[in-house]
């Protein structure tokens, strides 16, 4: 229960320490928001933390594992709830992360630079670019879309052949809706699609790079 500005105050300072040490574990832009970086990452918002460490001592006279199970399954459900009821920040991470007990619980599961570009939208997409007023256009610069992480990762046409190799390694082809639960399926499934995404945005990393030097030396 929120007991009034101080302890908003306090909970908000905790988030943005939290943040700033997200942000270096999922090698994330600075501008990914705190509850995004926290399903990213898999790390449950501080303050849940700490409440679950209140009610493990209040129990501590009890079983302890089973308290501890107790306390988790309480901050999982409590932070899921959370989740769903987010309606401003990590849209996109929702959608593509919704159950945030099945992303955790997966033991192959790692952050990684490339990987929470597309997880968070935040990353070499020119969409993104203009959003935060590094670039005048938002349209991919092979097929002239919406630059986007799902149009880069599920539809532009210049990466095909990467989609094609990947999807037929893993016996089906990916939506957003169903990148992470194939991604958590198993390790193989994981290492492929992960591989898919680290050779896509590498290489677009690298040609927008290019591209810009291009533009700079015509002006």
């Amino acid at each position: 229960m929120d007991k009034g500005p101080r302890n908003r105050e306090n909970k908000n300072m905790m988030v943005r320490t939290q943040r700033k040490m997200l942000l270096r574990v999922a090698s994330a832009y600075k501008t990914v928001s705190a509850v995004a970086l926290q399903i990213i990452t898999g790390t449950i918002p501080i303050d849940l933390l700490v409440k679950e460490r209140a009610y493990a001592h209040y129990h501590r006279q009890e079983e302890t594992r089973e308290v501890k199970e107790r306390a988790r399954d309480n901050s999982l459900i409590a932070w899921q709830q959370r989740w769903e009821s987010e309606t401003a920040k990590g849209q996109w991470t929702k959608r593509l992360i919704p159950n945030i007990t099945q992303w955790i619980k997966c033991e192959h599961r790692t952050a990684n630079y490339h990987l929470t570009q597309v997880m968070s939208g935040h990353g070499s997409f020119r969409s993104f670019a203009k959003r935060i007023k590094k670039d005048a256009s938002d349209e991919c610069m092979y097929c002239g879309e919406e630059d986007t992480a799902e149009h880069t990762i599920f539809k532009c046409s210049r990466w095909r052949e990467n989609r094609d190799s990947a999807y037929q390694e893993l016996g089906r082809e990916l939506t957003p809706e169903t990148l992470v639960m194939t991604m958590i399926t198993s390790d193989t499934a994981w290492k492929t699609t992960f591989n898919m995404i680290k050779t896509i945005m590498s290489a677009k990393e690298k040609e927008e790079m290019a591209r810009q030097e291009r533009e700079r030396r015509e002006n």
